[in-house]
């Protein structure tokens, strides 16, 4: 399974805005089907991008990040339609994200600047939510999928980062 991630990191804080990135997925998935409903557990590689800007004054701060996680959701779903050649799903559940690599670039009016205070994000494990509609045709499945953090990425005190962004998967069907 292979995909487009669409990013966007958002603060606490009112004057910082923020743009969403585009980034990729890939990894494996499995099944246990029940007649119309399933259990789904993926394991992701994920590349999820973001940035954010200050402006202060006559300055305009600039982070990019650059993000590399591995995602493993645990889903709950529902054939709508179940034919022999397709199907439509909606699945809703649980993503557990491990932040595996982080790199975050800071420039002031287009400069890039070494920070005497670096800012780090938190390693280890987050909390994520996941709702989304699949298709199923022959071997092939699409998935369309909305992901929520629900866990601080900051590693800063004085403010909280989450993310949240749309995913679009193509992956192949074994059996």
């Amino acid at each position: 399974m292979g995909g487009t991630t669409f990013s966007k990191y958002t603060t606490d804080i009112d004057s910082i805005t923020s743009e969403a990135k585009t980034g990729w997925q890939g990894g494996v998935f499995a099944r246990v089907k029940l007649k119309k409903f399933y259990v789904e557990g993926d394991a992701l590689f994920t590349a999820k991008p973001g940035q954010f800007r200050l402006n202060a004054g006559n300055q305009t701060v600039e982070n990019d990040l650059k993000i590399y996680t591995v995602d493993v959701p645990i889903m709950a779903g529902y054939k709508i339609i179940k034919t022999k050649p397709f199907s439509l799903r909606l699945f809703a559940g649980p993503v557990m994200t491990v932040n595996v690599n982080d790199k975050i670039t800071t420039s002031i009016n287009g400069s890039e600047v070494e920070l005497q205070e670096d800012i780090q994000l938190k390693g280890g494990t987050s909390w994520a939510g996941t709702v989304g509609a699949g298709v199923d045709v022959l071997f092939l499945v699409v998935d369309a999928r909305y992901f929520i953090n629900f866990s601080d990425w900051s590693n800063v005190s004085t403010y909280s980062l989450n993310s949240n962004g749309f995913m679009v998967n193509v992956g192949v069907k074994f059996f």
